[in-house]
């Protein structure tokens, strides 16, 4: 659907907590990125395939990516490399130098007025490291990010279970909660809790009819928290204003 700002003002009425995704979300992915995200995975890939050269390793992110959206998947589905052993080599060769640095970031998510939350596939050293380099580490409590390890290294397109993890553990209710991606595969399953889905385009086109689970695209990251800024504020009773307003958590997940 098309970027419509009203309509997404609107359910901040609705929203108590906010799921962000990191890479693709907090920075826009480049071809530069793409393309070195690309070689960090050929190198990590050859350390768990024997004889396989640079040139095929990297071949092979490529299709990965185009297929999954996961660089790595193939190295695991094709030739049984350990999910997280190739995705912790793959993270750390990555150079987050590339990563272009808004530096109105951080104070947009300062003035950013909801309780929320980091889901993604990165690790742990990953997202400090990116979080740093983009100067918003101290924007998300450490606590509330979860990262590829946090989640048994079950993917968002995969399962529901990463995000009924994180409502459970932060006391949240899946219809008053928002997710904010950048890739619409990883809105299926949230969209099929009940939860509110908001895609970020970053200059890419997408065909709305194709994503029935997308409820909102917007521009930019940038573009969703100055709307969440001018968004009406819901009515609040006087009194305690923490847990009493939150949604009933859902149920534990088991496995």
């Amino acid at each position: 659907m098309p970027c419509n700002y009203d309509r997404l003002s609107e359910a901040f009425l609705r929203t108590d907590f906010v799921i962000f995704d990191n890479d693709g979300v907090n920075y826009p992915i480049t071809s530069e990125i793409v393309e070195e995200y690309a070689e960090a995975v050929a190198r990590a890939g050859q350390e768990f395939i024997p004889g396989l050269s640079f040139n095929e390793a990297k071949g092979l992110a490529w299709e990965s990516w185009s297929t999954h959206h996961q660089a790595t998947y193939l190295f695991v589905a094709k030739y049984g490399a350990d999910p997280e052993k190739i995705g912790k080599l793959y993270h750390k060769l990555c150079d987050e130098g590339i990563i272009p640095v808004d530096k109105k970031l951080a104070e947009r998510f300062k003035a950013f007025r909801f309780p929320h939350a980091m889901l993604t596939h990165g690790t742990r050293d990953w997202v400090d490291r990116v979080l740093a380099h983009l100067g918003i580490e101290g924007c998300f409590d450490d606590k509330q990010i979860y990262t590829i390890e946090d989640v048994k290294f079950r993917k968002k397109d995969e399962s529901s279970r990463p995000f009924q993890q994180v409502l459970y553990r932060e006391g949240y209710q899946a219809r008053r909660t928002m997710v904010v991606e950048d890739t619409p595969q990883n809105l299926i399953h949230a969209k099929e809790i009940g939860m509110m889905t908001v895609l970020v385009k970053n200059g890419r086109d997408f065909d709305p009819p194709k994503y029935p689970w997308v409820d909102f695209m917007v521009e930019s990251l940038e573009d969703f928290l100055i709307v969440s800024e001018n968004a009406p504020k819901p009515f609040r009773p006087a009194g305690r204003l923490v847990r009493s307003q939150r949604s009933a958590p859902v149920a534990p997940v088991a496995g």
